[in-house]
C-alpha cells in the first residue's frame, strides 16, 4: 500500500486509488487488524491538497476523522476511524498502521455511524449515503436527509489565487407507509401526505414553535414525523436528537437519531458458509443473512427493527491467548513464500517442520514425528481423505500442490474428538475455492518442477471449478551425479492433479466435489525401478439449518499402492506390490447452545481394504513364483460429541468423548450341529468357512483442555487425551518409504493405545506485536509395533512372530518467541525433548537392549529453529531459515562374524540407537522479489533468488557399513552436502 502526502496531479490520484492492500503481500498488515483485517481491504481514499480548495469536500469541511461503527458485509466493527466524502460520497476508514485512509466496497456498506449520526443508503439514490431521522420501520415511515456537494469550477482571488469551488445539495426525503418517496420541507408537505392526521400535525407544529428555516428544519421535522409515528403507536419519540444547534449558526453535520444497539447482545459462535449477502423471509419478520467469503465463524446481532437477528461474520485471527486451544498451529500457504526450501518449490510440509516439536529424521526424508512418535502415528487428512504418502521425489516434495491449498492446520495435542485413528497428530490440508466471479490462475517454474493453478467461475456467484497440475523434469540433477555413484543413469518422474467442484445453492447450502491424483515412478539403475500413486475423492454437503446449527456430511474413496520391480536376472525379475483402499463417510454437526456453549457432535465409518503384499514374475522367463498375502479387511466407527462452555470471562473449558469401534473381519470358522433333544448331545455335522467379524476393539476416548486468563492477554492452559490407532506401519526405517507396508489391528496385533497431557502458559504483548508461549508435554505410548532383529517384514503371512508390542514415552518443552507482522517478522523456537522406547513382553527371551528404555531413531533432545523474513520494501524481502538438531540415535555394529553361505563378514549388533550421528545445522536464505503490485494488471509476477544450506554442512542423513575384505567399514552418507542456489518464478494472472 502506498499514499501521496503532495500530489500535484490527478492522474497520480486516481493511480493511488488502484492500489489494494493484498493479503499475500501485507500478512503484517492484516494481523494488525485482526478480526478487521477484512474491513480494511480497499483502495487508498484520496488526498485532497487543501491550499487547492476553496471549500473541502469532507463531512463538516475538515479532514477530522470520527470515531464510530460501520456494518460492512453484515459485519458490524466498533471504534472505527471514519471520513466521509461529500463530493464521492465515500467513507473511508483509518487504517491500524501507517495512518491511511482505506475505502471499503461502498455497496456493502450496510450503514455507519460517527458524530452522533446513523448513515444509510439514500432511498432514492443507492451511491449516496443519507442520515436516518426517523425510523418507523414497522410502520413504513421513515425520514432521511441527504447531503452531498458538486465541483463547482474554479473560484478566483485576485489574478493569482485559483481554487477549486463546491456547492451544497441536501434534502429531506420521507417514506410513506405504501413505499412512496417525497421530498418534505415543513410541516404542511407532511401534513398532505397524512391527510387523516392534517390536522394534529399543524396543531403539534403551533404548540412546539417549530421554526423550518434551513438551520432548524432537521430537527424541526424529525419531530413532526416522530409525531406522526407515535400517533400511529409504532415508535416512541425518545429517538429524537436534542435541540442542540445555536440560532442561525451554519451546521453542515448531516442530522440524524440513532441509539446505539448494545455490544452485549452479540452473540458468537455460529459457524456459517461462505458466501454472499441473501435475504430470507422467517416467520413474519424478514431475516438479512450476511456471510462472508473465508470466515468460519459469526455473530449474531438483534436488529432496530426485526423479531429475528441478523446474521453478521466475524472473521480474523483469534490470538493464541484468548482460545482454549493448545498445541495447535494453523496458517496459509501464503506463508510459504518467504520460507527458503531446497529448489526454490513451495512446501506446506516443510512449514510445519519449522514449527516447535515437529522433527523428521533427516533431511529430504518422507514423513515427519510429532512429539516423539512414529511417522505412522500421524494422520494426514487432505479434504478429509486420508493421504498414506504425502510426498514426492524421495520426500523432496509434498504431495500437495500449494497453489490450491486454501490453509494448513497442525493438532499436537488438545485434538477435538471428531478426530480418530492416529495416536500423535492430526494435519488438515484443505483445498481452496476457486473465484466465482471471474477467471484467475497462477503458474510457476522451478529448478526442479512446474505448476499451474486455474480457477474458472462456471456459472457467476454459484458455481466454480478448480483445477491445478504439477509436473517435474528432475532427471537433469541425477546425471549430474558422479559415475562411481551408480545413479548416474537413474530417472526420476512425478505428477499431479486436483480439482475442486463447487456448487453454492445458496447462502445455506453448498456442494462440493473434490478430486485428485498423484503418481510417482523413479529408478536408480536399469535393474530397478519403484513407483506408488494416491487417488483421493470426496463429496461434501454443508448447510445451516438454523441460525444455531450447521451440518456437515461428507463422504469419499481413499487409495494408495506402489510397486518395486527388480530386473537385474531376467530369470528372478519380480514385482513387489501392496495397496490399501479406504471409503468412508462422515457427519458433523456444530450447534450453539447460546451465548457462551457450543456443541459438536457426529458419527463416522470407514471400511479398509488391504492388500498386504503381492509378489510375482515380471515375464515368462521368471522362475519365480507368485505369492499373495491373505486381504485383509476391517470396519472402524465412530461417535463423538464435543462440549465448549466460557464458564466465567477468564475460564474457559473444552471437553470431549469419542467413542471408536474397529471390526476386523476375516474368514472365520463356523460349526453346524444337528439339533439333538439335548444340547450336551449335539453332533457336529460340518465345518464351513465364511466371512465375518474375527475381532473387535472397542474404547472410549476422552478430550480435555481448559484455559485461565491471567489477564486479557496472559494466560494458561492444560489438556488431556487419549488415543487409540488400529492400523499400523510395517518398515524397518524410521521414514516413510514408498516400500512401507500397513497392517490392520487382528486376533493377534492389537491396536495402539496413547495418552498426552500438557499444560502451558501464553503471552501477548499489549500492542499484539509479540507472542511468547511454553507448552510441556508427556505422552505414553503402548502396544507400539517393533521388530525384532533379523525380522522378516515383506511377505511375511505371520508377521505377528517377528514383531515385538512395545512400550514407549515421551517427553519435552517447547518454546517459542513469534513476531506476527512488521517489517521484521517470524518466530524462533527452542525445543527439548525425549522419545524413548522399552521392550518388556514377557514372551520374548531377550528382549532388545536387555528390556531397557532405550532412544528411538527419532529421538532428538535438542532443536533450534527460527524463521525470519525482513521487508526491506513492499517488492523486496529478505528470508531465512536455521535449524539446528541434535543427531539422530543410530545402531553401530559391536563387531563382525563370517557369514559361510554368503561368504564375507557381516557386522554383529548387540544394542540399538546406542550411537549418534554428528548434530545437524542448516541454514537457507532467499531475497525475494515482487515486480508488481498494480491490481490492473493482468499478470502478477514474483521471483525468488536463493540458496538452500548455504554454509554448505556434510550433515549427516545416516551411517551404513560396506564390507572391505576382512573388514566393515562406516561411512556417513549427506543427502545436500553443498550450498545449492535456486531461482523460482511465480506468476498469477485475472
Amino acid at each position: 500500500m502506498c499514499i501521496y502526502k503532495d500530489v500535484k496531479k490527478e492522474l497520480l490520484l486516481l493511480a493511488c486509488m488502484t492500489l489494494v492492500v493484498q493479503h499475500t503481500e501485507a500478512q503484517d498488515y492484516f494481523s494488525a487488524a485482526s478480526d478487521y483485517a477484512r474491513l480494511y481491504i480497499g483502495p487508498v481514499g484520496p488526498q485532497y491538497q487543501l491550499s487547492r480548495w476553496y471549500d473541502i469536500p469532507y463531512y463538516k469541511g475538515n479532514t477530522n476523522m470520527y470515531k464510530g461503527r460501520i456494518s460492512y458485509y453484515g459485519v458490524v466493527y466498533n471504534d472505527v476511524e471514519l471520513r466521509f466524502d461529500l463530493m464521492k460520497q465515500h467513507v473511508s476508514v483509518l487504517s491500524p498502521k501507517a495512518g491511511i485512509c482505506c475505502l471499503p466496497d461502498q455497496q456493502h456498506i450496510d450503514w455507519f455511524e460517527m458524530d452522533g449520526y446513523r448513515f444509510v443508503h439514500d432511498p432514492e439514490d443507492s451511491t449516496r449515503f443519507a442520515a436516518l431521522l426517523c425510523d418507523g420501520s414497522n410502520n413504513g415511515v421513515q425520514l432521511y436527509h441527504s447531503m452531498w456537494k458538486h465541483y463547482n469550477g474554479e473560484k478566483t482571488f485576485g489574478e493569482r489565487k485559483i481554487l477549486k469551488n463546491l456547492s451544497d445539495h441536501e434534502h429531506y426525503t420521507l417514506v410513506t407507509p405504501d413505499g412512496e418517496t417525497y421530498h418534505v420541507k415543513r410541516a404542511k408537505d407532511v401534513a398532505a401526505l397524512f391527510p387523516e392526521q392534517k390536522k394534529q400535525i399543524k396543531q403539534f407544529a403551533k404548540q412546539q414553535h417549530l421554526t423550518f428555516t434551513k438551520y432548524k428544519r432537521e430537527q424541526s421535522l424529525a419531530k413532526v414525523v416522530a409525531s406522526v409515528i407515535a400517533e400511529k403507536k409504532k415508535i416512541a419519540t425518545s429517538h429524537l436528537r436534542p435541540e442542540t444547534a445555536p440560532e442561525g449558526e451554519k451546521n453542515n453535520a448531516l442530522p440524524v437519531s440513532i441509539e446505539n444497539i448494545p455490544v452485549d447482545s452479540l452473540i458468537a459462535g455460529i459457524p456459517v458458509l461462505d458466501s454472499d449477502t441473501l435475504s430470507i423471509s422467517a416467520g413474519s419478520a424478514n431475516t438479512r443473512t450476511y456471510i462472508v467469503p473465508g470466515a468460519k465463524k459469526a455473530r449474531a446481532s438483534l436488529a432496530d427493527d426485526q423479531e429475528l437477528a441478523e446474521i453478521v461474520v466475524v472473521a480474523g485471527r483469534q490470538s493464541v491467548v484468548q482460545s482454549t486451544t493448545m498445541g495447535a498451529e494453523k496458517f496459509k500457504p501464503q506463508l510459504l513464500k518467504n520460507i527458503p526450501s531446497a529448489f526454490g518449490e513451495s512446501d506446506i510440509m516443510k512449514v510445519v517442520l519449522t514449527l516447535p516439536g515437529v522433527t523428521t529424521v533427516g533431511e529430504a526424508s518422507s514423513g515427519y514425528n510429532v512429539r516423539g512418535g512414529a511417522t505412522d502415528q500421524n494422520l494426514i487428512l487432505f479434504n478429509g481423505g486420508t493421504v498414506y504418502n504425502p510426498t514426492h521425489l524421495f520426500g523432496l516434495f509434498t504431495s500437495f500442490n500449494s497453489d490450491a491449498v486454501e490453509d494448513v492446520e497442525l493438532f499436537k495435542s488438545s485434538i477435538p474428538a471428531e478426530y480418530g485413528g492416529r495416536i500423535s497428530s492430526v494435519l488438515k490440508v484443505n483445498s481452496k475455492e476457486a473465484n466465482m466471479r471471474k477467471f484467475t490462475g497462477s503458474a510457476s517454474i522451478g529448478a526442479l518442477t512446474s505448476k499451474a493453478n486455474l480457477e474458472i467461475p462456471i456459472v457467476k456467484d454459484h458455481v466454480s471449478l478448480l483445477l491445478n497440475a504439477r509436473t517435474t523434469y528432475s532427471d537433469w540433477i541425477l546425471k549430474q551425479l558422479p559415475e562411481e555413484s551408480g545413479y548416474k543413469n537413474g530417472k526420476a518422474n512425478f505428477y499431479d492433479f486436483g480439482g475442486v467442484f463447487t456448487w453454492k445453492l445458496n447462502n445455506l447450502h453448498r456442494l462440493k466435489i473434490f478430486g485428485y491424483l498423484s503418481k510417482d515412478k523413479f529408478s536408480f539403475s536399469s535393474d530397478d525401478s519403484y513407483g506408488y500413486q494416491n487417488r483421493n475423492f470426496s463429496a461434501e454437503w454443508r448447510s445451516i439449518l438454523n441460525e444455531k446449527i450447521t451440518a456437515t456430511l461428507s463422504a469419499g474413496l481413499d487409495h494408495y499402492d506402489y510397486y518395486n520391480d527388480e530386473k537385474a536376472k531376467p530369470t528372478m525379475a519380480a514385482r513387489l506390490s501392496f495397496g490399501i483402499d479406504q471409503l468412508w463417510a462422515k457427519l458433523h454437526i456444530r450447534q450453539r447452545l447460546n451465548e457462551k456453549q457450543s456443541l459438536s457432535y457426529g458419527l463416522s465409518v470407514q471400511h479398509y481394504d488391504v492388500q498386504g503384499g503381492k509378489y510375482e514374475p515380471l515375464n515368462e522367463e521368471s522362475y519365480v513364483n507368485p505369492d499373495q498375502l491373505q486381504k485383509e479387511k476391517a470396519l472402524e466407527s465412530g461417535a463423538y460429541i464435543d462440549y465448549e462452555h466460557s464458564l466465567t470471562e477468564k475460564l474457559s473449558v473444552s471437553a470431549g468423548l469419542r467413542y471408536s469401534m474397529f471390526n476386523a473381519i476375516g474368514p472365520r470358522d463356523v460349526n453346524i450341529y444337528a439339533d439333538q433333544e439335548l444340547p450336551s448331545q449335539e453332533t457336529l455335522l460340518e465345518t464351513r468357512h465364511e466371512t465375518g467379524i474375527i475381532k473387535t476393539y472397542q474404547a472410549p476416548e476422552f478430550r480435555f483442555s481448559a484455559r485461565y486468563a491471567i489477564q486479557d492477554n496472559f494466560s494458561i492452559k492444560a489438556g488431556f487425551n487419549t488415543m487409540h490407532q488400529y492400523i499400523h506401519k510395517v518398515s524397518n526405517t524410521s521414514i516413510m518409504s514408498p516400500t512401507d507396508m500397513w497392517k490392520l489391528s487382528d486376533l493377534n496385533i492389537k491396536p495402539q493405545n496413547g495418552w498426552q497431557i500438557a499444560a502451558g502458559i501464553y503471552y501477548e504483548t499489549p500492542d499484539k506485536n509479540y507472542e511468547f508461549s511454553a507448552e510441556t508435554y508427556y505422552k505414553h505410548i503402548s502396544d507400539y509395533l517393533n521388530y525384532r532383529s533379523s525380522a522378516v517384514l515383506l511377505m511375511n503371512p505371520h508377521l505377528e512372530t517377528d514383531v515385538i508390542p512395545t512400550k514407549g514415552k515421551a517427553y519435552g518443552v517447547e518454546l517459542q518467541a513469534k513476531k506476527p507482522y512488521g517489517k521484521l517478522n517470524g518466530w524462533v523456537s527452542y525445543t527439548y525433548s525425549r522419545s524413548l522406547l522399552r521392550q518388556d513382553d514377557k514372551r520374548v527371551a531377550t528382549p532388545l537392549n536387555d528390556g531397557d528404555w532405550y532412544p528411538s531413531e527419532y529421538d532428538r533432545p535438542h532443536e533450534v529453529k527460527a524463521v525470519l523474513n525482513y521487508k526491506i520494501t513492499e517488492r523486496y524481502s529478505f528470508s531465512s531459515n536455521f535449524n539446528y538438531a541434535t543427531g539422530r540415535p543410530t545402531t553401530v555394529p559391536a563387531g563382525q562374524f563370517y557369514n559361510n553361505k554368503l561368504g564375507y563378514y557381516l557386522p554383529y549388533y548387540t544394542e540399538r540407537n546406542n550411537y549418534r550421528i554428528p548434530d545437524y545445522t542448516r541454514l537457507d536464505l532467499a531475497f525475494n522479489i515482487e515486480p508488481t503490485h498494480r491490481l490492473t494488471a493482468f499478470f502478477h509476477t514474483s521471483f525468488s533468488i536463493g540458496v538452500y544450506n548455504a554454509l554448505a554442512r556434510k550433515n549427516a542423513y545416516n551411517i551404513y557399513y560396506v564390507t572391505e575384505g576382512s573388514s566393515i567399514k562406516g561411512y556417513k552418507l549427506s543427502v545436500f552436502g553443498t550450498a545449492i542456489p535456486y531461482i523460482s518464478l511465480n506468476v498469477r494472472f485475472n
